[in-house]
């Protein structure tokens, strides 16, 4: 018998040890709690790493391969015993006999294990096979989730886009009636103008598409007129497309490309100008481009020289075909343009005057539009973002005589007393505009800009 140690162990209050274990040696005893704690332990570590049936009957077979090495080095340790000392084993039948009854029971105590273990597994299974639905569960309902903001902002994207194309409708809308009220204007003026010539009829056309805006028609030729209200100078695209309808309507021998509100590029010396092409059969055709109409103080007089213009053209060159007689109607014409262009130049020294009179109305307007557009926009801002700016304007803002101040620097400095804020710089500026004087912004040169606040400065400096 080797050396021995006294060892004490916490149980529960509970729980009772079996009448057995008092018979058992030193070296069963350290069996039985080698066993015993190699086995709980594993079953523990083992248990959190639990993947499939396949592991689990792995482990079964290592636990059940170990206790069978246990099993049979004690079975050798017993040999040896028996074979160094056969007396001391006969005298000791009846140990053996306890010894083989405490192994059964062993036996017994593993099995019970392994029953414990395959239920603690099945609890385990099942828990997990519980947290699988509720994940489940959970993924469902991020996905209805993701599929209700989806669908949000499918929503708000199409009424951003309703929004959108109702703003461009109405800006189409209100080109084409400021196109619109040009041709009525300039068809009146016609009627006005020609009212006693004889045979003259006017008819509007504009709808039909490459056939001008109004047709004129008098005794002799007809005149395809087409009108241009643009805000610069008319370019060679719509030069072009008037040659083109010419050349392409038959009947017309004459164009008026009439721009009411600027010159023609090219054309723009004097305010009517001629230009001749030559037609698919030959024939000369002729373009009168006639500069800034809605100016020009005597619109019936213009009308009428461009007319005895295109008379003389039609009788002496049109009809005749003739080099003289086209030689001598081009002096008649040239006196006829000189005479017009001698009063155009008389007229156009008192146009000046009105006319930087309305670049003044004009500039006026624009501010107005523009004032009215910003205000537009700040309607579209949220409440709160312009509480939120109009208060910390109060707060931070003060009225410095001959000081100004960019937006820029102001939105800079708003941004770093509310870091938090989602307002952006297009909308600080928007609703900045919707307090503050037009005549205290200085606007930018270039479209979107930033703007320029006279006579304010920072309370605290930045």
């Amino acid at each position: 018998m080797g050396s021995q140690k006294i060892y004490s162990l916490i149980l529960p209050a509970e729980f009772e040890i079996p009448n057995e274990f008092y018979s058992f040696t030193p070296e069963e005893n350290a069996l039985l709690i080698k066993i015993g704690t190699q086995v709980i332990f594993s079953s523990k570590k083992e248990l959190l790493e639990l993947q499939n049936d396949d592991y689990i009957n792995n482990l079964k077979t290592e636990l059940r391969t170990y206790h069978e090495k246990e099993l049979e080095e004690h079975k050798i340790k017993l040999l040896l015993v028996e074979n160094d000392n056969t007396t001391a084993m006969k005298h000791q039948e009846k140990t053996f006999d306890l010894v083989l009854k405490e192994k059964e029971n062993m036996i017994h105590f593993y099995k019970e294990s392994i029953v414990r273990f395959d239920t603690s597994i099945s609890e385990f299974k099942s828990i997990s096979q519980q947290l699988q639905i509720e994940l489940n569960t959970k993924n469902t309902e991020i996905a209805e989730l993701k599929t209700n903001l989806y669908e949000k902002m499918k929503e708000e994207a199409v009424k951003r886009e309703e929004l959108i194309q109702q703003i461009t409708d109405k800006k189409a809308q209100s080109t084409i009636d400021i196109g619109n009220r040009g041709e009525f204007m300039f068809q009146e003026i016609t009627n006005e103008t020609f009212r006693d010539f004889p045979e003259y009829e006017s008819e509007h056309v504009a709808e039909r598409g490459h056939l001008g805006d109004v047709w004129l028609f008098f005794k002799d030729f007809n005149v395809l007129c087409d009108t241009k209200f643009h805000k610069s100078k008319v370019g060679k695209h719509h030069r072009e497309q008037i040659k083109s309808d010419l050349q392409r309507n038959t009947k017309f021998k004459f164009a008026w490309l009439v721009s009411l509100e600027t010159d023609i590029n090219k054309f723009g010396q004097a305010p009517f100008i001629f230009e001749s092409i030559i037609s698919e059969n030959g024939d000369k055709l002729y373009i009168c481009y006639i500069n800034n109409f809605s100016n020009t103080e005597n619109k019936n007089e213009l009308l009428r020289s461009v007319w005895y213009a295109c008379r003389t053209l039609y009788y002496d060159v049109i009809e005749k075909q003739n080099e003289n007689n086209e030689l001598k109607l081009l002096k008649v014409f040239k006196e006829n343009t000189m005479k017009s262009l001698e009063h155009m130049v008389r007229t156009s020294r008192e146009m000046s005057d009105n006319i930087k009179m309305l670049q003044q109305t004009k500039q006026a307007l624009d501010d107005s539009i523009r004032s009215m557009t910003n205000n537009n926009i700040v309607l579209s801002i949220q409440d709160e973002h312009q509480a939120v700016i109009k208060q910390w304007w109060e707060n931070t803002i003060q009225c410095s005589q001959g000081i100004n101040l960019k937006t820029n620097k102001i939105y800079k400095q708003f941004k770093k007393d509310n870091s938090k804020s989602e307002i952006t710089s297009t909308d600080f500026k928007s609703c900045i505009q919707s307090f503050i004087s037009i005549d205290d912004i200085i606007q930018s040169k270039t479209k979107g800009g930033e703007l320029e606040i006279k006579n304010i400065s920072f309370i605290v400096s930045v």
